[in-house]
């Protein structure tokens, strides 16, 4: 696809899809955090479900897969702070459009 002006759709929007990106690596902290938070109060067997391995690695995964994005996140940041404009579009557009 392309518009009037013969770029990529998908270098149009950069800032934008960074900024969807961010707010939903804010959402899977919060669920972290709230899953983290139910996981410590709520007792079966009188014991907290923390307390269980199975529970534990499902929490690790999805904390090491939201460090994983963050990392990605800030690399491309770093990125959209340090190029101009022009270099944004051409060098930027598919690994954004990877988030």
């Amino acid at each position: 696809l392309a518009v009037s002006d013969e770029r990529p759709v998908s270098t149009q929007s950069t800032w934008e899809r960074w900024m969807i990106a961010c707010l939903c690596l804010g959402s899977c902290r919060i669920a972290i955090e709230y899953a983290f938070k139910w996981l410590m109060q709520r007792k079966a067997f009188g014991k907290p479900l923390i307390a269980n391995p199975a529970l534990r690695q499902k929490l690790g995964q999805m904390v090491y897969k939201t460090e994983a994005i963050q990392a990605y996140v800030d690399s491309l940041t770093w990125q959209l702070c340090t190029m101009s404009f022009k270099e944004q579009n051409k060098e930027l557009g598919a690994p954004i459009a990877l988030m």
